[in-house]
């Protein structure tokens, strides 16, 4: 089931893959009391799977124009997030923005064991607009897949 639109600044979550891949993304209230709209959204990301896990964003849930995320857990235990915009379908269609990397100081990350089953996740926060304008704004209101 898709969630509600964002209508407020509570935590919201999706399962996929039969529990193998969850989400968890809230808006932040805006740091003013002049009632300006909120500026970024921490998301968690945890995916069975060891190492790394990636996510997309799409205004309309293709591959060509989406926002992807993704990050890992390396051998330092850091856990860099890096972020992509995908172009469009030529050979190369990721566009490579270092400047769009999410700051490491709001990155955290873990890789444990459940169950016998390996679980990679990663916290962080990214603004819901690139200040350089570059990449896909996150616009309150909408349900994207």
């Amino acid at each position: 089931a898709m969630p509600e639109p964002f209508t407020s600044t509570r935590r919201q979550s999706l399962t996929f893959l039969s529990g193998q891949y969850q989400l968890e993304w809230e808006v932040r209230p805006p740091n003013m009391g002049d009632g300006s709209a909120p500026n970024r959204m921490d998301i968690t990301i945890s995916g069975r799977t060891s190492g790394w896990v990636g996510l997309g964003v799409s205004p309309d849930g293709r591959m060509i124009g989406a926002d992807l995320l993704i990050g890992w857990i390396d051998a330092d235990t850091a856990a860099p997030v890096l972020h992509r915009y995908t172009g469009g379908p030529d050979r190369y269609p990721v566009a490579v923005r270092e400047e769009m990397d999410i700051d490491t100081q709001t990155v955290s990350g873990r890789e444990m064991v459940v169950n016998g089953e390996s679980w990679t996740t990663l916290s962080f926060s990214r603004p819901l607009r690139w200040p350089s304008g570059d990449g896909k704004a996150i616009k309150l209101g909408e349900t994207t897949t």
